[in-house]
């Protein structure tokens, strides 16, 4: 009786980590490596569906008796791996390396029998070898018997009483995990079959991407160059070139130089040539591989040039994948809250947020690794970091140390130099246009307000503007309803933008139906809270005095009144804003009476309710102060941008102009 050399139970330590359907791969590779071109998995059931038999069956050269001791008695030393000592990878990786395949089956089954057929002196013989999951160091087979010459060579393994909890051969798992396995084996020898349960596992199962190129004949001899992107990783080949002759027979592998760069672009690329059917090369067995001075080895320039042909191709490939791979690292980085908050309705936010945005996405181009790699709270990190360099005057400093800790290519430095340049460049300009047309837009309010040529009216003129323009009361606000629009169905729109549908229910209040000018809102999604603005705007001819206060309180007692719009994070400011005050004094003493609240322009405050009245002046006067810091930092010249634009010489021609500008606020 023959026995490995080694425990039962230190064998099944070292075979631990290995997994059922592992375990049946490797049953298959050992099939492959004994140079069978046709393997078959098949099973068979029992009375109550659960698989009992699992049956692997080659026509691959067998087991000579002879080598049996080798094959089986030696663990963790088999015949394969000292095979492999003497040479240096120059094809397909001998899977079978450490011996321990056969034996991985106690896992999920109670015995296993080999039954192979071998041919020796132009004779076939047969013998069977079994193994019990329960002494895994005892391989006893009986003495060979000769059979009919015509006989098949080949091995069958039967792994019977199988545990169906842990291995079940019918479902697509199993089946998903064989394709990603032998995939890139079954493109690289066509006549290789793997049949389960009847159908042929196909590489293009995993297939995502097939370039195939007919051959290029600007090169002497011409070859032919496939390049395949795998939807799912490889399980234990790494992303290869496999150099094949004019039969299709491997001659040379080599890995490309894009593996392990964190961007899930899995691929093996395969270039044939008739220049390959005298590929030489001369293995030493120190593991090196000393290439002959020859003409048809690696060292030869034909060699060198087609093997860049397959990595333009390869890179060309890459680049289209991450293009599209970015956005949905972008996508991704949003919704798990990597990337900072910003306000999409605050245009400086969103500059400078779409700056941080073009950076992380070319800066994935150039190395994925990163933002593939490490915590979530690592990426927050990284990404602040590089969103307050950009912020300052320090941007090119981001270069420098991305260059420093990352071992990149010239072209690579090149890029990312190129990135920073660009995105500062535009989020500066952008910054410019949105502020010159800000001022453009500020110089147009004026001439509505207090150009009397112009003629302008309250409602398609003023009013207008400030839809248009309403980012002067605040940044982050969103047009709800303007003009012409009663209370109670203003307040159900805002219902159906910040939460649903204001369906059943009615405002019970006399003044129910009054129509506001401008309604806004702003949803602060980060702090749960809602502010909702309410614009009443007077005719620069209307002087503002109690009549008017009373308009705007009359919309804070409809509000007010329905506890439906007064929740806890709810915020109300209402606007009251004309050219100037009536002489009876009674915004003066409103201002006067608020006064102890310490806010401009208030009159009235209860709750979460705020009123406020502001001449147009004031109002102007606060956007400038809000964007001075900005004008002198970029040095716009105001004037020069009204005499290059030319005056308005119409109301009607002053908003036709306001709706053209970049600042215009969209609702």
């Amino acid at each position: 009786m023959k026995k490995v050399q080694l425990t039962s139970d230190g064998i099944k330590k070292h075979l631990a980590s290995t997994t059922p359907v592992q375990s049946c791969a490797e049953y298959i590779w050992n099939a492959l490596d004994a140079r069978a071109k046709n393997v078959e998995i098949s099973f068979v059931a029992n009375e109550i569906g659960g698989i009992e038999r699992i049956k692997i069956s080659d026509d691959g050269v067998g087991i000579p008796h002879e080598l049996l001791d080798s094959k089986f008695g030696v663990f963790l030393d088999s015949e394969k791996k000292s095979r492999r000592k003497s040479t240096k990878r120059v094809l397909s990786e001998i899977h079978g390396k450490d011996g321990i395949g056969r034996l991985t089956f106690y896992s999920f089954s109670q015995r296993a029998e080999w039954e192979t057929v071998y041919e020796a002196d132009g004779r076939k013989y047969r013998y069977i070898i079994s193994v019990d999951s329960s002494n895994l160091v005892n391989y006893p087979a009986n003495n060979p018997e000769e059979i009919d010459a015509a006989a098949r060579t080949g091995t069958s393994v039967t792994f019977y009483n199988v545990d169906s909890s842990v291995i079940d051969v019918t479902n697509r798992e199993f089946r998903s995990f064989l394709v990603g396995e032998f995939c890139w084996k079954l493109l690289l020898q066509d006549d290789v079959t793997i049949v389960l349960d009847g159908v042929p596992l196909t590489a293009q199962e995993n297939i995502s991407e097939d370039t195939f190129l007919c051959p290029l004949v600007d090169i002497d001899p011409p070859l032919t160059i496939r390049m395949v992107r795998w939807t799912n990783k490889l399980h234990r080949e790494f992303s290869r070139y496999y150099f094949s002759d004019s039969k299709g027979s491997e001659r040379f592998t080599d890995f490309t130089a894009l593996n392990k760069k964190g961007d899930a672009f899995y691929h093996s690329v395969y270039v044939s040539s008739t220049f390959f059917d005298n590929f030489v090369f001369e293995s030493e067995y120190d593991n090196q591989a000393t290439l002959l001075d020859s003409e048809y080895s690696p060292k030869n320039e034909w060699f060198k040039i087609a093997k860049k042909s397959a990595d333009d191709i390869l890179r060309g490939a890459r680049k289209d994948f991450l293009r599209i791979s970015k956005d949905k690292i972008i996508n991704d980085f949003v919704e798990r809250k990597i990337l900072p908050p910003y306000n999409e309705r605050n245009k400086w936010e969103v500059i400078r947020h779409t700056q941080l945005t073009d950076t992380v996405g070319e800066l994935y181009n150039i190395q994925p690794n990163l933002f593939t790699s490490g915590s979530v709270d690592q990426k927050k990190i990284l990404i602040r970091l590089i969103d307050q360099l950009l912020d300052s005057s320090e941007a090119e400093s981001l270069y420098k140390i991305i260059g420093q800790v990352l071992d990149l290519e010239q072209t690579e430095k090149e890029a990312l130099l190129d990135i920073l340049k660009v995105s500062r460049l535009s989020s500066v300009v952008k910054t410019v246009k949105l502020i010159q047309d800000r001022y453009r837009a500020l110089e147009q309010v004026k001439r509505l307000n207090w150009d009397a040529e112009l003629n302008a009216m309250e409602v398609p003129h003023i009013q207008e503007f400030m839809e248009l323009h309403f980012w002067m009361i605040g940044e982050e606000f969103s047009l709800v309803v303007a003009a012409e629009k009663d209370f109670e169905q203003a307040l159900r729109e805002l219902y159906a933008k910040i939460s649903t549908p204001l369906t059943d229910g009615k405002l019970d209040h006399a003044d129910k139906n009054k129509e506001m000018d401008i309604f806004v809102v702003r949803q602060d999604k980060y702090h749960n809270k809602i502010h909702n603005v309410v614009l009443e705007l007077k005719h620069p001819n209307k002087r503002l005095g109690k009549k008017y206060v009373r308009q705007v309180e009359t919309y804070f007692e409809v509000v007010f009144s329905d506890a439906r719009f007064n929740a806890s994070n709810m915020e109300w400011s209402y606007y009251l804003i004309g050219n100037e005050y009536d002489n009876t004094g009674f915004i003066d003493a409103q201002l006067e009476n608020a006064k102890n609240h310490g806010e401009s322009s208030l009159i009235f405050k209860a709750k979460n309710h705020k009123i406020y009245v502001k001449r147009w002046s004031e109002l102007i006067t606060d956007v400038e102060l809000r964007h001075n810091f900005l004008n002198e930092k970029l040095q716009i010249q105001r004037e020069q941008l009204v005499l290059e634009e030319g005056a308005a010489k119409t109301a009607d021609e002053v908003i036709s102009r306001a709706q053209s500008l970049s600042c215009v606020t969209k609702g």
